[in-house]
């Protein structure tokens, strides 16, 4: 518990999801918006406060494009509501580089959180085989936001926070024997 003690606390979650799926010609869309609540006490005695893992919006959106001749083109869109740190603090501390981040003092939670993912996929076929090839490029724009550090400890108070991935360039390939080599 935030005191120091160990006794058990109660939790309390509930939320609603809605997702959709388009399929027009070379283009797959889907969408996903969440909502929700997750909060925690420790004490029955005590108001009901949220947990640090609560994110009331999240919002997930994934396209992909037949350029043709075997390319792929897509792209994913994530937001989410910034973290709650408590109602008691103006800033945190990054764990990473010991810089002071401003808390919003009416929400009491750190920046929300948002990224583009992109990814240029290539399929090369042969007789009894196939290959995959691709680069993605996660967090395109570069949107570095504060997250819990969860070190198995302490994970109910964040006294340090840390930065979510810079632009991440990943090159993958993948092989494929035997089967229709075609199909994904």
């Amino acid at each position: 518990e935030d005191d120091g003690s160990v006794d058990q606390g109660e939790g309390l979650a509930l939320g609603a999801e809605v997702s959709a799926r388009v399929a027009v010609a070379r283009f797959t869309g889907l969408g996903r918006v969440a909502l929700s609540s997750s909060q925690r006490r420790e004490d029955a005695d005590v108001a009901w406060l949220p947990s640090p893992y609560d994110q009331p919006v999240t919002i997930g959106l994934v396209g992909s494009y037949d350029l043709g001749r075997f390319w792929s083109v897509s792209g994913r869109f994530r937001y989410a509501s910034g973290f709650y740190v408590g109602s008691d603090r103006i800033s945190v501390v990054d764990a990473l580089t010991l810089q002071t981040i401003g808390v919003d003092p009416v929400r009491s939670r750190v920046e929300d959180y948002h990224t583009l993912d992109v990814k240029l996929a290539k399929r090369f076929v042969f007789r009894t085989w196939r290959l995959d090839a691709w680069l993605d490029v996660q967090n395109v724009y570069n949107h570095r936001v504060p997250e819990p550090v969860v070190t198995g400890f302490s994970d109910v108070v964040f006294d340090g926070l840390g930065f979510g991935f810079m632009t991440l360039p990943i090159f993958g390939v993948e092989g494929q024997w035997g089967g229709d080599v075609r199909r994904p």
